[in-house]
């Protein structure tokens, strides 16, 4: 038996199904409602989100998101914080550097 060509759609455009099993579509309109403040720059139509990759930075800019707060009484949430860059980060620290603010950290 020959080579046999399919040429029926060779003046179409095919493209191969996508499907990505792991897609969170409520998570983006959740997470860009609050600063991020990650390892790596995030440009989000709500900012520019520089990166902050050691604990100290990450303190810092910590720090100038939350002088930045509108309400202390409505808690400040930022996404990214992970311990591998951030260190290790509890309770007992963000009530020390936030006494008057609660402050909620959403991992990475």
């Amino acid at each position: 038996m020959g080579l046999v060509i399919d040429r029926s759609l060779e003046d179409k455009v095919l493209m191969p199904g996508f499907i990505d099993p792991h897609v969170h579509p409520s998570l983006p309109a959740i997470l860009t409602q609050f600063p991020f403040l990650a390892p790596d720059d995030w440009s989000l139509p709500h900012g520019e989100f520089p990166g902050a990759t050691d604990p100290k930075t990450y303190e810092k800019g910590l720090k100038a998101l939350v002088a930045n707060h509108r309400s202390p009484q409505i808690p400040f949430i930022t996404w990214g914080y992970h311990p591998l860059w951030h260190g290790e980060i509890y309770r007992e620290q963000l009530n020390a550097w936030f006494p008057d603010t609660p402050v909620m950290l959403w991992h990475r």
